[in-house]
């Protein structure tokens, strides 16, 4: 279940920083809190921060307060000693769960680590790191040689994926200097 393809299949979900309250619940930072896979009776896969290999998915939501901050109940942790073992931890679905997509449409997650290439010159300028919202849309953060840049994710600056190669093709912005 270790697989170099399983790891693959997995997608990050949100992170657990720390316990809350004494009955073993976990704050929960979501990276979409719109997403239908986070509900009760639903499983995960869990990464401590800490640790080098993964251990199976053994988390199932137990009981879910949204609102500004978000808290997990899971079944397998008992008590906030075993929160406190735990935490941090990061939350992964496995790919699978996610349902299909329109053709033209693109899950958030299949944006990293792709390579950004330039509209123009079909040149290789960066990698995409991060992505996260800012409250307004979507902004990923792209790793180039002069350093790390923050675009929104729009048709203007990135007006087309090559899903098959792993290319998001980007308008460069003026205010960018260089190649």
């Amino acid at each position: 279940m270790n697989s170099e393809n399983d790891k693959q299949n997995r997608v990050l979900m949100g992170v657990c920083p720390k316990p809350h309250g004494i009955k073993g619940g976990v704050q929960f930072i979501p990276l979409n809190e719109q997403s239908d896979l986070l509900t009760e009776g639903q499983t995960f896969f869990y990464k401590r921060k800490d640790a080098e290999a993964w251990e199976k998915g053994v988390l199932t939501i137990a009981e879910i307060s949204a609102g500004p901050k978000w808290y997990l109940q899971f079944e397998e942790i008992k008590n906030r000693t075993d929160a406190e073992r735990m935490t941090p931890f990061e939350l992964y679905a496995d790919r699978s769960m996610f349902p299909e997509i329109d053709e033209d449409q693109i899950y958030l997650a299949d944006l990293l680590k792709m390579n950004v290439h330039l509209v123009d010159t079909k040149k290789q300028y960066g990698k995409v790191i991060d992505v996260y919202n800012n409250g307004f849309q979507e902004i990923l953060v792209i790793q180039g040689q002069e350093g790390n840049i923050e675009l929104p994710f729009v048709e203007d600056f990135f007006p087309e994926i090559d899903e098959e190669q792993q290319i998001l093709y980007m308008v460069k912005p003026e205010w960018i200097e260089g190649d």
